[in-house]
């Protein structure tokens, strides 16, 4: 699977990331620790892999799923020239061993974590993002938002789930735009997309963070048919099938892919909510 993700899922445009290292007041030549949560393939990281080498930045990956860091760190190890750690854990338990360093631990200036953020536990993913940034550190939180189908090809994608993929249509699930990875994204998805500044309020309720922005960039993704099949394997709500119902389902995907030219264009806008670390508190004693 890791192999299948790296190839089918989208990256990320690289300006995106000149906005997020500006916002982060980041500038080349000049010392600066960033880190990756839920780093996976490396689809956002070998991006930031290759600006970090260019400035002279260090970049600590936190990634859970050996699989995952495997691929990773044989992107990263033909960046040349770059500083680079992987830590294999999830953020909560990278959180937990840094604190467990005491003044020894590491402090970044800018944590990222690009469609991932969802896989850190919600009651803790703030105060654990806050522990690892210094004072004035960036967060920055980034999604590619999918925009709809055009009209009569989502027409035809819906008659297939409706028809063969009840599963997914049944559950809201048939995809209008290129679905996100797991229930909870689309529903962050969802919120951007309308502008309800969600995000943005459940950032500045921790009360850790101040100063919430938001940068957007669009692009376009093109797929042959085969290429939009594989991208539709990696997405959850897909890989739950039953393996019988889920060839069935791409196989007529395929076949409407087909009739359209055999391409699908999905155009992304690919989102950062950046917010800056609030100054600890002086402790007493």
């Amino acid at each position: 699977m890791a192999e299948l993700y790296d190839r089918a899922r989208p990256s990320y445009p690289a300006e995106l990331f000149e906005a997020v290292f500006s916002a982060a007041g980041l500038e080349a030549g000049r010392p600066a620790e960033l880190c990756e949560s839920g780093a996976g393939t490396g689809k956002a990281t070998r991006t930031v892999g290759t600006a970090a080498a260019i400035a002279g930045w260090s970049l600590t990956c936190v990634e859970p799923d050996p699989a995952m860091a495997r691929v990773l760190r044989g992107h990263l190890d033909r960046i040349p020239g770059l500083e680079y750690t992987i830590e294999l854990a999830g953020l909560e338990q990278f959180a937990e061993a840094e604190r467990a360093r005491g003044r020894h631990r590491r402090l970044f200036d800018l944590l990222y974590a690009a469609q991932s953020w969802h896989w850190v536990a919600p009651e803790r993913r703030y105060l654990d993002a806050a522990d690892l940034l210094a004072d004035g550190g960036t967060l920055a939180l980034i999604w590619n938002v999918p925009r709809p189908h055009p009209p009569e090809l989502q027409r035809r994608l819906d008659e297939v789930y409706g028809r063969v993929g009840p599963r997914l249509a049944a559950n809201g699930r048939s995809p209008r735009v290129a679905p996100p990875a797991s229930p909870e994204p689309r529903e962050v998805v969802s919120s951007m997309r309308r502008g309800s500044g969600d995000t943005e309020a459940e950032i500045e309720s921790s009360r850790l963070f101040t100063g919430t922005t938001r940068e957007s960039r669009p692009f376009v993704a093109s797929y042959d048919t085969s290429g939009w099949l594989e991208v539709l394997r990696t997405h959850s709500d897909h890989r739950i099938l039953p393996a019988d119902e889920l060839e069935r389902v791409l196989g007529e995907i395929g076949e409407v892919i087909d009739d359209h030219g055999g391409r699908v264009d999905v155009s992304y806008d690919a989102v950062a909510v950046l917010a800056r670390r609030l100054p600890r508190q002086p402790t007493c004693g």
